[in-house]
């Protein structure tokens, strides 16, 4: 589902776990500044259909949660799903080149690549010209790439955010208070969440205080 009229915000599958860490519900398909939050169905089915998320994250599977997800799919239209198609050969070569260069340049063993679910959340990002939400460092490495590649005074295809980024758009916009922030930042560090590296920096600049802390900080 999707506004013709917003601009979706396509959120990768450890994102929108990590964003359901907090109360807000509901939390997908809202229109915020004229932007739709969405996933893509294949993403649905990567957590539901994992048992290794499945027990790290026993809550997400309340049934309204669910429905909620899948409420939240991206309907992608038949013209749009051609291009998709069409344009993951060419996204898949692109980015390994990229990443096996830039693993090389900084002795990264193994070369990183994108996954399936990766790909296909990359090309229909650019088909929509949408904003893609992801914490995974692979995968905003390439869409950088891709936001970079553009002539001068042209609109990159995408944008790239972070959970982080979230957060900060819905408390800007007043759709998330700042109490629910700040828990919602605490709980992923109590549950051991892989965030970004410079996240607390990011944080900081974000919201200009720093980051929270399990002691109260």
């Amino acid at each position: 589902m999707t506004n013709n009229n917003s601009r979706p915000v396509l959120i990768d599958t450890n994102s929108y776990i990590r964003l359901f860490f907090s109360e807000l519900r509901p939390l997908l398909l809202q229109n915020v500044d004229g932007h739709s939050l969405l996933t893509l169905e294949d993403l649905v089915n990567e957590f539901y259909n994992s048992q290794k998320l499945t027990q790290k994250y026993p809550w997400m599977l309340d049934p309204e949660i669910k429905a909620e997800l899948l409420r939240a799919t991206l309907s992608v239209s038949r013209t749009h799903g051609k291009k998709i198609q069409d344009g993951k050969d060419e996204m898949r070569r692109f980015s390994d080149a990229s990443l096996r260069t830039f693993c090389n340049a900084n002795n990264i063993v193994p070369v990183k690549s994108l996954s399936r679910r990766d790909l296909n959340l990359l090309v229909t990002a650019q088909c929509y010209r949408a904003v893609l939400v992801t914490d995974e460092w692979p995968l905003t490495y390439i869409a950088r790439e891709i936001m970079e590649d553009v002539d001068e005074g042209d609109t990159p295809e995408i944008e790239v955010w972070n959970s982080l980024n979230v957060l900060h758009f819905l408390e800007r916009n007043n759709a998330l208070e700042k109490a629910g922030r700040v828990k919602t930042c605490r709980d992923w560090i109590r549950n051991g969440e892989c965030l970004p590296r410079d996240w607390q920096r990011q944080y900081r600049e974000l919201f200009g205080e720093r980051a929270p802390r399990l002691n109260g900080g």
